[in-house]
């Protein structure tokens, strides 16, 4: 199987700014549903250590029901 995969570190950050994200019929969804939908199977998402900035986190329980590969970044 080939491996597709997206970074998620930024995506906590621009949830909280409001961005949004939708379908190619215009339905909202989550972006990780999006992505999995079009073929992605694996996450790339940077570790922070002692972030300032708690919207650099992802919630990672919105990733596992996906059974994605999970890549971390130091």
């Amino acid at each position: 199987m080939r491996e597709s995969s997206f970074d998620i570190s930024s995506v906590g950050y621009l949830n909280d700014a409001g961005y949004t994200y939708k379908t190619t019929p215009g339905k909202t969804r989550a972006l990780e549903t999006i992505l999995a939908t079009a073929g992605a199977n694996a996450i790339r998402s940077r570790l922070w250590v002692n972030p300032t900035d708690t919207s650099k986190t992802c919630e990672h329980s919105r990733i596992a029901p996906l059974s994605h590969k999970i890549y971390l970044a130091l």
